[in-house]
């Protein structure tokens, strides 16, 4: 008897199983449900010079290093600037269509590092390896939240996770275009009509935490320093 109620039970479970996962399917997929009013804000009516200058104030204030740059040309001069005076050797840069087309490897002053792209690796494994490996990890940031200075990726098969979290600095280029005055903004930006991110990234200043004792300690679930290049687009 006790065989015959166990499987009627699992026979149950499997029809439910059946009918939840039939529903799911046939589902409307919703990527812009209706969200709730936002609560009245001073940052919404904001100038934009303003939002920019507020979210250099915030990143500052957490510990980010920040350097403005106007144009892909003087960009490119202050990142190779940064690295030069820093020491690094390798760099993992990530593969979106603003990196691309920034160009780093042709137009490098400092001929002493190198730029590696993930399609340069053979293999997952290899990857893993290096980019745990590399002195700095150099990503294109989506949106940037100025009330809390907040940098948000959209993470695809060209901007890597672990880029932005595996090496030991992260070098971030924002774009002016993309500042915007609070997190609901940010994601309007970052989660377009064309469907989702696999994942996204929110970054408040460098990794932090603290042990018992409330001792800060930097880079123990990220990269413990931030560098970011505001460049106006």
């Amino acid at each position: 008897m006790t065989v015959h109620h166990h499987d009627h039970v699992e026979k149950a479970m499997s029809d439910s199983r059946q009918t939840i996962l039939g529903r799911l399917k046939t589902a409307e997929r919703i990527l812009h449900p209706d969200y709730p009013a936002m609560p009245p804000s001073p940052f919404l009516s904001m100038n934009h010079k303003d939002m920019v200058e507020i979210l250099v104030r915030n990143l500052t204030e957490q510990g980010a290093e920040v350097h403005r740059a106007e144009g892909h040309e003087n960009l490119r001069q202050t990142i190779d600037r940064v690295i030069a005076d820093q020491g690094f050797s390798r760099i993992m840069v990530s593969e979106d269509p603003f990196m691309e087309n920034l160009k780093l490897e042709s137009h490098a002053e400092n001929h002493c590092a190198e730029f590696i792209k993930p399609s340069d690796l053979e293999g997952n494994e290899q990857y893993k390896g290096t980019v745990f490996s590399v002195d700095a990890g150099l990503t294109t940031v989506d949106a940037a939240v100025a009330e809390s200075g907040t940098l948000v990726i959209a993470h695809n098969k060209t901007q890597s996770r672990l880029i932005s979290l595996a090496p030991l600095v992260h070098l971030a280029v924002v774009r002016t275009g993309t500042v915007v005055p609070v997190y609901e903004k940010a994601l309007d930006l970052v989660i377009p009509n064309g469907g989702l991110p696999s994942q996204l990234t929110f970054i408040t200043g460098p990794s932090m935490t603290a042990d018992i004792m409330a001792t800060p300690f930097r880079g123990m679930h990220g990269p413990r320093r931030l560098v970011v290049f505001l460049v106006d687009t």
